[in-house]
């Protein structure tokens, strides 16, 4: 992307004041929000730092693990590609040829409050697509609802 999306704008962000981190968190996640995008620890040396949960667990929380965090606007690049390549692969709507059209399929779907960042049309309110959980230089990221509440707008910057 030519533009630099920080995490800050697109996702809720929130800091953990603890000194010693744990390796994965356990986190709540609505259900009707996948599928979610979480921590990867697996996929870390070949920086694929995110990973696809398909359904929630009667819980209703998923694990996510802690991965690194060096600078904002790391992850959304990754967050990007992700949803671009499964929007392609099953037909999710997201990908959209302005932003009037993305707004009315976001309306469409109960989010009347939408702002543009970019070529991509998000909820103004940044809890509904997921949150991203900051401790030093690592996060634990839990991304939720990018099949109904994100649009990408078609031959923009990125």
């Amino acid at each position: 992307m030519t533009m630099k999306i920080k995490e800050r704008n697109l996702l809720q962000t929130m800091k953990m004041a603890q000194t010693k981190q744990p390796l994965m968190l356990s986190i709540d996640v609505p259900p009707l929000c996948t599928p979610v995008l979480v921590g990867n620890h697996r996929g870390v040396r070949e920086g694929d730092r995110l990973r696809w949960v398909e359904s929630l667990p009667k819980s209703g929380q998923v694990l996510t693990w802690r991965v690194p965090y060096p600078e904002e606007g790391v992850l959304i690049d990754e967050i990007i590609d992700k949803t671009v390549n499964r929007a392609l692969e099953e037909g999710w709507d997201v990908l959209q040829q302005d932003f009037e059209s993305a707004k009315r399929y976001l309306n469409s779907l109960g989010i009347e409050e939408v702002r543009q960042i970019g070529n991509l049309v998000v909820p103004k309110d940044p809890s509904l697509l997921g949150t991203l959980i900051i401790s030093n230089n690592f996060c634990f990221p839990v991304i939720h609802n990018l099949k109904r509440g994100i649009c990408i707008i078609q031959g923009g910057d990125n």
